[in-house]
C-alpha cells in the first residue's frame, strides 16, 4: 500500500522514535529547536526538575531531539527493563497506529491479525519476545482497557486476553512504555511483559490555551482511492495551573484491498482414505485441504475521542477525570475461489503425486467429486468499539507519604450484525495442484475460473456474532519515602477488578439446488454472461504464482436476497424472533472473573546502582459458563432444546487461584 499524506498542523512538526538504548551526548554542531514545546509530559518535567536540582540550570530541548531525550531518560531512570517511544508533539507518534509504532522496539512483535484469517492493513496485536499476545498486558495510564474486535473470527475464537490496537489511534498517545520485566507494583497478567499507553493531561500543557488540528489524505494503490483523515485537540488551563480541560477527537476513513492466495488448512492422510488404500506409504502425510485465491475489499471508518478534566488546588491534591471512546466500522466483502482438497482426499485417487517434508506438495486428480468451491461472503456494518471512564486521585498525606487512587469502568464490543454468504461448487474433468513460486498452481480441467459456467448452487448461510468485554476496576497505591540508607521508598497497594467476557452467536444455513434444496434453486449471485470483473492487478505474475486462479465475485445484493428467502432466516426484523432457534451455542460462552491483589515493594539505591524487591499476592475467582451437548459425570441439569443445532447444557466451571508472585530488579550504571 502506498500512502500519500497532506498535513496541516498547528504546532511544530517532526517524527521521532527510539530504536535502542543509547547514551546521550552533547551536540554543539546541531543547535536545539528553540520553539517552546506545546506539551510537556510528567516524565520530561521530572527529568528537567532533576537537572535543575543538580546543576541550577534548565536546558529546554524540543522537536525530535526532545523526543529522543525523553525516551532515553525513561529507559535510563527505570529500574525495570523498560523501552519507550515518545511523540515529539501532539499527534506525532511515529505511526498512525500505536501497534505500528511499537514494532520499532527491539523484542516487541506485532501481528496484523489475531486469528487465522490472514493479515490486514494495520497491526492489530502486540507481543513481547515472540510469545502469545494474550501473555502481554496492555494498559492505558496504568488501568485495563476492554477490547473489541471487528472481525467475526476474532469475536469468538483465539484472541484470548489480548487487546486489539485497531481501536487505539496514535494521535491520542503521548508515550508508550514497554516493561519487559515485572515488578510487584505492576498489574498481574503480563507474563511476558506490560505495554502501558500514556495519554495527555491538560495541566501538562505549557500554554493556557492550546489548539491543534491535522488533516491528511491516505491513498491506497490497490483500491485506487484516497480517503480523508483528521484529528483535533483543544486544551485550556487556568492561569494558576490549578484547573484544566482537554478535548480531542479523530476521524479516519481507510480503503483496504487485499488480494492473494491462502492455504486454509492441512490434514493428515488416514488409512480410511482411498489415496491411502492405493498408496499405504502416504498414511500420515499432510495434504492441503483448501487452496484459495481471495479478494478482500473493505472500508474502515474509525472515529472517537478523548476528554480529560484535571484539578490540582494545591501541591497535595490532584484529581483527573478521563474518558475515551473509539468505534471502527469495517464493512467488507470476501470472495474466495478454492481447490477443495479435502473432498478429493476422501473420494478420489490421484494419478500422480509428489511428497516433500511429509507434505503432499502436488497431485493430479482424475474426474471425480466437486474439486472446486467458491465462497462469496459479505459483512455489512461489521464493527467494534471500546470506551472507558477513569478517575485518578493523588494525595500527599504527609511530606513522606503519597497515596494514589484509581477507579473506573471499561467496555469493548465486537459486532457482526449479519454475514450473508453464498457458496457454489464445481465438478471438473480433473484438477491438479503443485507448489509454484510463492504459492500453488491450481489447474481445473474444463472450467474457466472467470466464468460461472459449470458451477452449481451449494450452500447459503448467515451468521450473527457479538462479543462483549467489560471490567470494573479500582486500586490504591501508597509510597512512603523512607530515605533510610539504601532503602529509599516502600511502595504498597491493593487492586480489585470484576471482568466479564460474553460471546453469543446465531447461524442459519440452507442447502441449495440439486444437492437437497430446502426451498428451491435460487439465482446465482453473479451473471453468467458478465461476471463481476476482478482488479487488473490480480494476476499470477504480480503475485509470483503463475497458475493463480482468478475468481469471480458475487453480487452482495443478490446474496442478501437469497438469505432472505431461506425459511427460518435471521436477517433484518425476522432475526429477533428466530434467535432461539438459530442460537449457535457451539461457539457461545461466558467467563466471569474476580481478581484481588495486594503488594509491597522496596525501592533500593546506592552508589551507581538501583533496584526493587517486592511481593504481589493475587486471588482469582473464575466462573466459566460453557455450552456442551453432555454434562460431566455426576453433574445434573435440564437440556435446552430450542436450538436447531441440537440440545445442549450450560455447564458452570469454577476455579479459584491464589498466586504468590515475588519479583526483584537491579540496575548498575557502568
Amino acid at each position: 500500500m502506498t500512502v500519500n499524506k497532506m498535513r496541516l498542523v498547528g504546532s511544530a512538526s517532526g517524527i521521532a522514535l527510539l530504536c535502542a538504548a543509547a547514551p546521550a551526548f552533547a551536540q554543539s554542531a546541531a543547535p536545539a529547536d528553540s520553539t517552546t514545546p506545546t506539551y510537556v509530559t510528567p516524565v520530561a518535567k521530572a527529568a528537567a526538575e532533576k537537572v535543575a536540582a543538580e546543576t541550577d540550570q534548565v536546558v529546554v530541548v524540543t522537536g525530535i531531539r526532545a523526543s529522543l531525550q525523553k525516551a532515553i531518560e525513561i529507559k535510563k531512570l527505570a529500574v525495570d527493563q523498560v523501552d519507550a517511544i515518545s511523540a515529539t508533539d501532539i499527534g506525532k507518534l511515529p505511526d498512525k497506529n500505536a501497534a505500528d509504532a511499537l514494532q520499532r522496539i527491539v523484542g516487541v512483535n506485532t501481528e496484523s491479525a489475531a486469528s487465522g484469517e490472514g493479515g490486514f492493513d494495520e497491526n492489530d496485536r502486540v507481543s513481547i519476545r515472540g510469545t502469545s499476545p494474550s501473555l502481554t498486558q496492555v494498559t492505558i495510564d496504568g488501568h485495563s482497557v476492554a477490547t473489541g474486535d471487528w472481525f467475526i473470527l476474532d469475536q469468538y475464537q483465539t484472541v484470548g486476553r489480548s487487546v486489539s490496537f485497531t481501536l487505539l489511534p496514535a494521535e491520542l498517545i503521548d508515550t508508550v512504555e514497554v516493561y519487559k520485566t515485572q515488578d510487584a507494583s505492576l498489574l498481574e497478567g503480563g507474563v511476558a511483559g506490560v505495554v502501558n499507553l500514556i495519554t495527555r493531561k491538560p495541566l501538562d500543557f505549557t500554554q493556557p490555551l492550546t489548539v491543534q488540528a491535522s488533516v491528511e489524505g491516505a491513498y491506497n494503490s490497490l483500491s485506487k482511492e484516497t480517503k480523508p483523515q483528521f484529528d483535533g485537540l483543544m486544551s485550556w488551563k487556568s492561569p494558576d495551573d490549578t484547573f484544566g480541560v482537554m478535548v480531542q477527537g479523530f476521524y479516519e476513513d481507510r480503503s483496504v484491498e487485499r488480494l492473494g492466495q491462502e492455504t486454509l488448512g492441512y490434514e493428515p492422510i488416514t488409512a480410511a482414505m482411498p489415496i491411502a488404500v492405493a498408496h499405504p506409504s502416504l498414511i500420515g502425510v499432510q495434504a492441503p485441504t483448501l487452496i484459495g485465491s481471495t479478494l478482500f475489499e473493505q472500508e474502515k471508518i474509525r472515529e472517537g475521542g478523548d476528554a480529560a478534566i484535571e484539578w490540582r488546588p494545591n501541591d497535595r491534591v490532584e484529581l483527573n477525570l478521563n474518558g475515551f471512546y473509539s468505534r471502527l466500522n469495517a464493512t467488507n466483502v470476501n470472495d474466495n475461489y478454492m481447490y477443495w482438497g479435502s473432498n478429493e482426499l476422501n473420494t478420489n485417487v490421484p494419478t500422480s503425486y509428489t511428497v516433500a517434508h511429509n507434505t503432499l506438495t502436488s497431485a493430479v486428480w482424475p474426474a471425480g467429486p466437486n474439486g472446486l468451491v467458491i465462497d462469496n461472503i459479505t459483512r455489512p456494518n461489521e464493527n467494534a468499539y471500546t470506551y472507558y471512564v477513569n478517575l485518578d486521585g493523588k494525595f500527599k498525606v504527609t511530606d513522606n507519604v503519597t497515596i494514589k487512587t484509581q477507579v473506573g469502568y471499561t467496555q469493548g464490543v465486537g459486532n457482526t450484525p449479519e454475514q450473508p454468504s453464498f457458496e457454489s461448487d464445481g465438478a471438473s474433468a480433473g484438477i491438479s495442484y503443485a507448489r509454484s513460486g510463492n504459492g500453488w498452481t491450481v489447474d481445473p480441467v474444463g472450467i474457466n475460473p472467470q466464468s460461472p459456467a459449470g458451477l452449481a448452487n451449494d450452500w447459503a448461510w448467515n451468521a450473527i456474532f457479538q462479543s462483549i468485554d467489560t471490567e470494573y476496576y479500582g486500586k490504591f497505591d501508597g509510597d512512603w519515602q523512607a530515605d533510610a540508607g539504601p532503602l529509599k521508598d516502600v511502595l504498597f497497594g491493593f487492586h480489585a477488578s470484576d471482568h466479564t467476557r460474553q460471546v453469543d452467536g446465531w447461524d442459519r444455513g440452507c442447502t441449495l439446488g440439486a444437492n437437497g434444496a430446502c426451498y428451491g434453486s435460487p439465482t446465482m449471485p453473479f451473471s453468467a454472461t458478465n461476471p463481476t470483473p476482478y482488479p487488473s492487478g490480480y494476476t499470477g505474475s504480480a503475485l509470483g504464482i503463475p497458475g493463480l486462479l482468478i475468481p469471480i465475485a458475487g453480487n452482495p445484493g443478490t446474496i442478501g436476497s437469497i438469505i432472505d428467502a431461506i425459511p427460518g432466516g435471521i436477517r433484518g426484523s425476522a432475526a429477533v424472533t428466530k434467535q432461539a432457534q438459530n442460537y449457535y451455542w457451539l461457539d457461545s460462552f461466558k467467563v466471569h472473573e474476580d481478581d484481588y491483589a495486594g503488594y509491597i515493594m522496596a525501592k533500593l539505591e546506592g552508589e551507581n546502582w538501583r533496584g526493587n524487591v517486592g511481593l504481589r499476592i493475587v486471588d482469582t475467582d473464575e466462573n466459566a459458563f460453557v455450552n456442551t451437548p453432555t454434562l460431566p459425570a455426576g453433574v445434573t441439569g435440564t437440556p435446552i432444546t430450542t436450538s436447531a443445532f441440537g440440545p445442549y447444557y450450560v455447564d458452570q466451571v469454577r476455579h479459584n487461584y491464589l498466586d504468590v508472585l515475588p519479583s526483584a530488579n537491579f540496575t548498575y550504571d557502568i
